[in-house]
């Protein structure tokens, strides 16, 4: 950049140079004439004066020339009848050249000093306002590069930089060797954030996050952001991975805890990815690829931490996308099967069953949800695939099952697509099937997007008839502060409650989660029940319905179709 400012300085110069020049060229040019002028003018007042005095000479004879001239001046130029009858007999004639040229110049001469001043200080007002343009322009320029190569929000250095870097660090290390680390780092639902604070709070979150990371960091490290809640980091002459680690748990500690907004609080945390290079056979976009799917690591593990860069991710990696697209052909082949899991009252009433995706993969068998629909989401196949299901248990459940209530997982993907609503009711009206025997299940993933569109969706919903039910209540930050917030019906206790029962303080837990539904009038169904005592301690704490393995399976239809035979059964005779 000095470069580049001395060059835009050398530049102004240049221009300024010509104007200097011709400043100089003039005032030399003024003298000179007025100086040729004086010369010419006392040339041509001499050879006058000169003819004057030899015609007056040749007029008297030369015993008339007295010694009483010899000083005379011809100032007064007579003529030349006049100058030889002045001469008295006896007396002699002297001629000196006249001077009259040098009086012009005399005379000339302020006026000659006045334009040469003037032209003097025109030229030294170009050369300051010149000298201050180009400054201005260096300042400008300076200006412009910076701006190219750094966050305007944060003053982070922006992409384009993050790369020029990280290309020097890895020649650096081709010649002299050591190590370069490479961060790849994102803000923890920062878009949570942005949606329920605004955009103003949103801003202060990143530029609080961007200085708490520059802190954190040496003056040879460099600091970008990348863009929206991503941000990177450059790491040259790393001390070895015990030195990167350190640098890396020092960035989850200082992008961590609350943070006091011009909104209102927010929790800052970060995942972190880290690529540590020690060789020179690694190039930027593969050290960046690298620490990318550490970051990815990171996400998956829970967040809030850092994960450093393994070859065993590289074969997760060929292994998701090697799943990505056995799913797309599992879904044109119709490889995906929909399971019906059993929800019973607290007096044992089967009461309703929710409808669960499964996948029975030719070699890998039954492959979990917890797996293939987070791949769904993220490849935009959980659209299809949610139809599909949806569809599927429509259909199945009015025409097997119409006295129970079914219950369809949807995606906050889902949510989102525009002619959600649109697709929803023309799946009903094709499996002839009453919105009122439909409960549609979101997760709290799918009400932190707080946003007008989404409630004006669920609210619709909720118009025509469906049940909404919140699931995996108490596992998120803001369950509590969206129930009034939102048209939901019922609220579902995630299996991690259920699983820790026997925990005196998770029950005290358990029991205040159900008070507070029953405060709202909202039912209550607590899923991942599979032991008897967790049954009667949910019974008894006034859960409204139960859903686990020590109730019922999830199963093909044939399964709940005998399940109901035999309630019926039960039920005639009793």
């Amino acid at each position: 950049m000095a470069h580049e400012a001395r060059t835009s300085s050398s530049a102004g110069m240049t221009l300024l140079a010509p104007l200097l020049g011709a400043s100089v060229l003039a005032i030399v040019a003024l003298f000179g004439a007025t100086m040729v002028l004086g010369l010419a003018v006392n040339h041509a007042a001499d050879r006058r004066e000169q003819r004057l005095v030899e015609t007056a000479v040749r007029a008297a004879p030369p015993q008339a020339v007295q010694p009483a001239l010899k000083d005379a001046r011809l100032a007064d130029r007579p003529e030349p009848g006049r100058l030889a009858a002045a001469i008295a007999p006896g007396e002699y004639l002297t001629w000196r050249s006249s001077t009259l040229g040098y009086d012009v110049l005399a005379r000339m001469a302020p006026l000659v000093a006045g334009i040469a001043g003037f032209l003097a200080g025109w030229g030294y007002w170009m050369y300051r306002r010149t000298r201050r343009v180009a400054e201005e322009l260096v300042a400008s320029e300076a200006q412009a590069q910076h701006l190219s190569l750094h966050d305007p929000m944060t003053g982070l250095a922006n992409r384009a930089l993050f790369h020029d870097r990280l290309s020097m660090a890895m020649n650096n290390l081709a010649r002299s060797g050591g190590v370069v680390a490479v961060f790849c780092i994102d803000l923890d639902r920062f878009k949570q954030v942005n949606d329920t604070l605004g955009h103003q709070a949103g801003d202060e979150f990143i530029r609080e996050a961007a200085q708490r990371l520059a802190a954190c960091c040496r003056k040879t490290d460099t600091v970008a952001r990348l863009g929206g809640d991503e941000f990177a980091i450059v790491a040259p002459s790393a001390e070895g991975r015990e030195g990167v680690q350190i640098l890396a748990d020092r960035i989850v500690h200082a992008l961590s805890g609350r943070l006091e907004l011009a909104g209102g609080q927010a929790v800052l945390s970060c995942s972190v990815g880290v690529s540590i290079v020690d060789d020179d056979f690694t190039d930027s976009d593969e050290a960046i690829r690298q620490a990318d799917l550490a970051l990815y690591r990171a996400k998956e593990e829970g967040r809030g931490r850092y994960t450093i860069y393994g070859e065993e991710m590289d074969e997760k990696a060929r292994l998701r996308q090697q799943m990505e697209v056995e799913l797309r052909e599992a879904l044109s082949d119709e490889l995906l099967q929909v399971h019906y899991q059993p929800r019973f009252a607290a007096d044992g009433r089967l009461e309703s069953v929710e409808a669960l995706a499964r996948w029975n993969h030719p070699r890998r068998g039954m492959v979990s949800p917890a797996v293939f629909i987070p791949l769904a989401e993220e490849s935009g196949l959980i659209h299809e695939i949610g139809e599909f299901i949806m569809r599927e248990a429509c259909r199945t459940a009015a025409r097997r099952w119409p006295e129970l209530i079914l219950s369809v997982n949807v995606s906050p993907v889902e949510l989102s697509r525009p002619d959600f609503l649109e697709r929803t009711c023309a799946i009903m009206a094709e499996a002839g099937i009453d919105p009122h025997k439909v409960e549609i299940e979101i997760t709290e993933g799918a009400l932190l997007q707080d946003d007008e569109k989404t409630q004006s969706l669920l609210r619709t919903l909720r118009e025509l008839g469906f049940t909404l039910a919140l699931d995996d209540f108490g596992t998120g930050y803001s369950s509590l502060s969206y129930l009034h917030l939102y048209p939901v019906d019922r609220i579902k206790i995630d299996r991690s409650f259920v699983s820790n029962l026997g925990n005196a303080e998770v029950e005290k837990l358990v029991r205040a989660m159900i008070q507070l539904a029953q405060a709202l009038d909202l039912e209550v169904t607590a899923e991942g029940v599979e032991t008897a005592d967790q049954h009667a301690a949910l019974v008894s704490a006034g859960c409204n319905q139960l859903q686990g393995y020590f109730l019922g399976r999830p199963g093909e239809p044939e399964d709940i179709d005998a399940l109901l035979k035999t309630r019926r059964k039960t039920s005639a005779a009793a």
